[in-house]
């Protein structure tokens, strides 16, 4: 009798101090600029389950998720009230699909993270919602290869990008008309391009 006491005992002391607790933070004119819930640890307060976020007028500004006291999922930004950018979160670093978005709420910008860096293809888009532009990153920047768009979803350039004091043309890119219609190709090195064929002419530079 005295065991099964015992037992109810310290469950009942692990729920109460495991128990979530749901804080509300207020500006100077009473208006809550913050909600979210936490747990206490060790004597700290660690944000655990949902967490939102407003601006003076009371519009959200973010939607987001922790886990002892850390990012934890997927994260939302907003201003003015429209979706601005959806980011995945693992114990504060980005990991996963990272999305951006124009005011008219089109996708604007594609990409994935791992440990914190931008990495692999990343898609632009018009505001129309129509592809602009495919470009290969590592560590955060432009590095490797790209394609880039007309709004009418022809082909407009394809080359590749080379970091050096930012990204630059390297090695041959090609452009095209508004119709997709190749019309030059040039040799590039680290951002100094010379024509090599030029639609119409034979000319070689």
């Amino acid at each position: 009798m005295k065991s099964l006491f015992l037992f109810i005992l310290t469950f009942w002391l692990y729920v109460s101090c495991n128990q979530l607790k749901t804080a509300e933070n207020k500006n100077a004119d009473g208006k809550v600029f913050e909600k979210y819930t936490y747990t206490i640890k060790d004597g700290k307060e660690l944000k655990e389950g949902g967490y939102e976020k407003y601006d003076d007028q009371g519009m959200l500004i973010e939607t987001s998720f922790y886990k002892n006291g850390k990012l934890n999922g997927i994260r939302k930004l907003y201003k003015n009230g429209i979706l601005e950018s959806e980011e995945t979160r693992l114990e504060d670093k980005y990991e996963g699909p990272f999305k951006a978005y124009h005011p008219n709420g089109k996708l604007q910008i594609e990409a994935n993270y791992i440990n914190d860096i931008m990495t692999g293809d990343v898609k632009v888009y018009y505001p129309s919602g129509q592809l602009k532009e495919i470009v290969r990153f590592a560590d955060n920047v432009e590095d490797g290869p790209f394609v880039e768009y007309y709004e009418n979803g022809k082909l407009k350039a394809e080359g590749n990008y080379k970091q050096s004091d930012g990204a630059v043309e390297d090695g041959e890119l090609k452009l095209y008309d508004t119709t997709g219609t190749l019309i030059k190709i040039m040799n590039c090195e680290l951002g100094k391009c010379s024509t090599k064929w030029a639609k119409d002419t034979t000319a070689v530079q």
